[in-house]
């Protein structure tokens, strides 16, 4: 592994003091590595999950409605404990909403000059010394960072994933082609708010490989990238091609956390050519929390036909959700509610199958559209349920289910 470093011992530790929500939790697992066996899954355990699991309440937030700032399909959602943050797939601006769901504000700074991106293509929330800020990744791995109030502050290093590690640093992935080795090579680096690069080192080859895909216009390459997140006082890494996660050391040495065994399933992964054959991996998919791992993997619905599909633009797949549950040492897969979504069983106040998107420190989110989140009331047991979507419209912007574990 190729390094440049430029942090000393104690600088290093002091970047991983800083990570956690509470500043004191110990992220480090009591085995070395958990195996998240895919096929034992889904054969063997293929179950429901209550959410009283793992959770102690739920809470359902509608956002605000005007004119000024219409939400769409959410792409990206952030919550930092105070707001939320999200980013439509349509649009390139990051709307916030408090806690409670009333706007605030939309941040938006299309275009090519200084200061501006050129389409939302992720973000991070950074807070340091009582100032909170939104750092937007455009789609050339552009990064500009913005005040609470959406004014430009600066400029930090290329990146196709960040976040604020704190004390001033931020940990990202990077990529760049190799010219002796014609490949691209995926980087972990550690940037100051000057943007000056303190650690930098080479990772893996970005994941790539040629797939029939007669659909959209024949043979294309599939790329995939790695992913990284932070939880309980730990930085987690997942390579690229979504075998391995790894917990980043003090040193940055990359220690294995959990590896995936997908079994029999394996050369549909690595070696099937027909796009509808292939299982299709996301590492920017996959979240944890203190009791458990949960990511999600699109399979086709041809050899796991114990899901049926109910996605009208992509009938042949199904997107499965696995929990891996750490004190038991066992990977789950998630069964079908009778309305084929997939998710955790509601049993906290008998409402809908929830299905988080994002985790942050004890809470856990899904965004439902106004419509669903309608239909989904009208079938389920709850009060609050039916009580928040009586105040919906179908133009209603989405609701926030909160979730707040144990």
């Amino acid at each position: 592994m190729k390094t440049s470093a430029f942090l000393s011992a104690a600088a290093m530790a002091l970047l991983f003091l800083s990570v956690s929500c509470n500043g004191g939790k110990d992220g480090t697992a009591e085995t070395p590595v958990g195996i998240l066996d895919i096929e034992n899954a889904v054969t063997e355990n293929l179950t429901a999950l209550n959410l009283s699991r793992y959770a102690s309440s739920i809470k359902y937030i509608p956002l605000e409605t005007g004119d000024g700032f219409p939400v769409g399909d959410i792409k990206f959602f952030k919550s930092d404990g105070k707001n939320f943050y999200l980013s439509s797939i349509l649009d390139n601006n990051i709307k916030i909403f408090s806690s409670a769901g009333k706007y605030v504000r939309t941040i938006e700074r299309q275009g090519r000059g200084p200061g501006e991106y050129l389409g939302v293509n992720g973000f991070f929330i950074y807070a340091d010394a009582g100032k909170t800020g939104i750092g937007v990744i455009d789609i050339y791995d552009k990064v500009q960072v913005y005040d609470s109030a959406g004014v430009f502050v600066r400029t930090l290093p290329e990146a196709n994933h960040m976040e604020y590690i704190g004390s001033g640093r931020y940990i990202g992935i990077t990529d760049e082609y190799d010219n002796e080795t014609e490949l691209s090579i995926e980087k972990l680096f550690v940037t100051d708010t000057a943007g000056s690069k303190l650690y930098q080192s080479d990772l893996w080859d970005i994941y790539e490989r040629p797939v029939d895909a007669a659909p959209f216009g024949g043979e294309i390459t599939l790329m995939k990238y790695g992913a990284l997140y932070t939880v309980a006082g730990s930085i987690r890494i997942a390579d690229s091609s979504m075998d391995t996660i790894y917990t980043v050391d003090e040193d940055f040495t990359l220690t294995p956390e959990y590896v995936f065994d997908y079994g029999k399933y394996m050369d549909m992964k690595e070696k099937a050519y027909n796009m509808s054959d292939i299982i299709h991996t996301d590492t920017k998919k996959i979240m944890e929390t203190d009791p458990f791992l949960l990511f999600r993997l699109d399979l086709p619905k041809k050899p796991f036909k114990m899901y049926k599909s109910s996605d009208k633009l992509f009938p042949r797949y199904v997107t499965a959700v696995f929990v891996y549950d750490k004190a038991e040492k066992k990977l789950y897969a998630l069964r079908q509610d009778r309305d084929m979504s997939i998710g955790f069983t509601n049993d906290l106040d008998g409402g809908g199958t929830f299905s988080p998107m994002y985790v942050a420190c004890d809470k856990m989110y899904e965004i439902v559209d106004a419509i669903a989140f309608m239909e989904r009331a009208e079938a389920s047991g709850s009060a609050e349920m039916k009580h928040v979507a009586a105040q919906l419209t179908e133009n209603s912007n989405p609701v926030i289910v909160e979730v707040t574990l144990k």
